[in-house]
């Protein structure tokens, strides 16, 4: 029987994990209740399955509302956190003398667009 497509975005992202996948590189496909296929590191595939079962989850019904609720809090998280690390280096790197000139550039433009959707200047204090 096939798994719910609820249950895609986590899938995805035990596949994509190098950690799982070096358990073991086998290759296996599944498919979804919508008919599409997934394939990945078996080593993914393995750790998905044995999240689900220790959840108390089944993979063939749709994803536990608070468990999806809870996916898409740690994904927005990590998201954030992600664009946050790279601000403080970014303002370094563009008032240090090493940096390259053309470094500089595309790392202004990246911290101007910040500071234009935030209205806050991200290099200052820093």
């Amino acid at each position: 029987m096939p798994i719910h497509t609820s249950w895609r975005s986590m899938v995805r992202s035990m596949l994509a994990n190098p950690d799982y996948a070096k358990r073991d590189r086998t290759r296996k496909c599944y498919k979804f209740t919508d008919g599409k296929e997934v394939c990945g590191a078996a080593g993914g595939w393995s750790v998905f399955f044995a999240t689900v079962r220790k959840m108390g989850a089944d993979d063939k019904k749709p994803m536990p509302k608070k468990t999806q609720e809870t996916i898409d809090l740690i994904v927005d998280w990590a998201v954030e956190e992600a664009k946050k690390s790279w601000i403080p280096v970014a303002c370094k790197a563009v008032k240090s003398p090493k940096t390259p000139a053309h470094l500089k550039v595309t790392l202004q433009k990246k911290l101007d667009a910040v500071k234009k959707k935030t209205g806050v200047d991200p290099c200052k204090n820093k």
